[in-house]
């Protein structure tokens, strides 16, 4: 027999999700603070260290990242930003943007990408077409919706 209440908090909560990012409030992290460095590798497309985005215990519901905003990048290069998730750097969402003639200023990248957990720690790794001469530094935030 099939539990008609069980179905419909399954559905609602899937509809939560789906619209979240039209009707829930946006946010950015960091807030009113300086974007989060990441810095590439000292070889052409290697991804560089891993760098916390976001700290696990930061952001306590469970939310969506709607996009990147790229803040600052030193180098021209095309890059690869891959953002992981949680304790086991699960990859949710890989942007790749090219940068000729300087950086002109923010760019934001939409992003699709499944649910990140409550808690959940965010971090960010940058590969660079041009690593083995420039090892870059690309500065990033993200924005994200809660689903509540």
């Amino acid at each position: 027999m099939i539990d008609l209440r069980y179905c419909i908090r399954w559905i609602t909560s899937e509809l939560k999700l789906l619209v979240a990012h039209i009707h829930e409030q946006g946010r950015v992290y960091p807030t009113e603070a300086a974007g989060i460095p990441v810095i590439s590798a000292n070889t052409n497309w290697g991804l560089g260290n891993l760098s916390t985005v976001v700290a696990a215990g930061t952001i306590l519901t469970d939310y969506r990242l709607h996009a990147i905003s790229l803040e600052a990048v030193d180098h021209d290069a095309v890059y690869e930003l891959v953002i992981y998730q949680g304790a086991g750097d699960v990859e949710v969402a890989r942007i790749r943007f090219a940068v000729v003639g300087g950086f002109f200023g923010n760019s934001y990248y939409v992003l699709t990408g499944p649910l990140v957990p409550g808690g959940a720690r965010l971090r960010a790794a940058v590969a660079s077409s041009d690593g083995l001469a420039h090892i870059a530094t690309v500065t990033i935030s993200v924005a994200y919706h809660l689903v509540v």
